[in-house]
């Protein structure tokens, strides 16, 4: 399965070394397993405890979202302040 990610803000510090140039990335699952967003986060190696937004293919979605080939997944990290 292959996926375009975009890591923006803190987050691109994470796994830059996974992404192509063109920022795809190739998961390997087989036909039966459904890859979801929680599974590229660890894959990526993104601490689990880091606060983030997820979208994809520009829609907001949780970590439990089933990924399929192609999606372009985005993550921003959340910012708070006052």
């Amino acid at each position: 399965m292959e996926l375009e990610v975009k890591l923006v803000g803190r987050l691109k510090k994470y796994s830059q070394d996974k992404l192509s140039e063109d920022n795809k990335v190739e998961l390997k699952a087989n036909r039966k397993e459904k890859l979801t967003v929680s599974d590229l986060i660890n894959y990526l190696e993104i601490p689990p405890e880091q606060s983030m937004q997820v979208l994809v293919n520009g829609r907001d979605v949780r970590k439990d979202h089933e990924l399929t080939s192609s999606d372009r997944v985005v993550f921003y990290n959340l910012v708070a302040g006052g």
